[in-house]
């Protein structure tokens, strides 16, 4: 396989190459990136990888975004998947709608770029990718005062997202990250 495109393992297959579908999003994105995607996403770092998500890093057009890929899975949770999309329910569709709606409130999660289908069925978000180190670790290295911060600045965006109407639904330390500005939600 190209470099930065996770092999076939678990379930798990490279970015399609075929012409995706824009579904929403940024139109400017479009162009740069249906060619990141034709190329296989050669450039990009793999962060994550799952039978059901797969999560990039890159760069395109000068910007640094995340791409988070939504495997389609096979046989009967496929069809499973497929119905929820028909009711714009699956896991992708309910990710962007939250993104939309979230990123106005400042809450510390990624801008919402793009929402897209590739052919055989798998969905992207892609989103602004924020400077963030993962909590666990920044928690670690932090000092007490500085753990008592990221404690209270958790509790408050978690509040705040409450109070929005939103709950998280997968909340762990690895959708959680601390950055210059503060804490980020993922």
């Amino acid at each position: 396989t190209s470099p930065g495109v996770a092999p076939r393992r678990g379930g798990h297959r490279p970015v399609s190459r075929e012409r995706p579908t824009w579904i929403a999003g940024d139109a400017r994105l479009r162009p740069a990136l249906e060619a990141a995607l034709s190329s296989g996403l050669e450039r990009a770092e793999c962060l994550h990888r799952s039978p059901r998500r797969s999560v990039y890093a890159f760069d395109l057009s000068g910007e640094a975004l995340a791409l988070k890929v939504h495997h389609v899975r096979p046989g009967a949770r496929g069809f499973r998947e497929a119905a929820k999309a028909l009711l714009g329910v699956a896991p992708a569709q309910r990710e962007w709608r939250a993104l939309v709606a979230l990123a106005p409130l400042a809450l510390g999660t990624p801008r919402p770029r793009a929402l897209v289908r590739l052919a055989n069925g798998d969905r992207l978000v892609v989103t602004d990718r924020l400077a963030a180190r993962g909590l666990r670790e920044d928690f670690r290295a932090a000092s007490l005062v500085g753990r008592a911060q990221r404690v209270e600045a958790l509790a408050a965006c978690v509040a705040r997202l409450h109070a929005a109407g939103w709950r998280h639904g997968d909340l762990h330390l690895g959708n959680l990250g601390f950055g210059d500005d503060g804490l980020v939600l993922f």
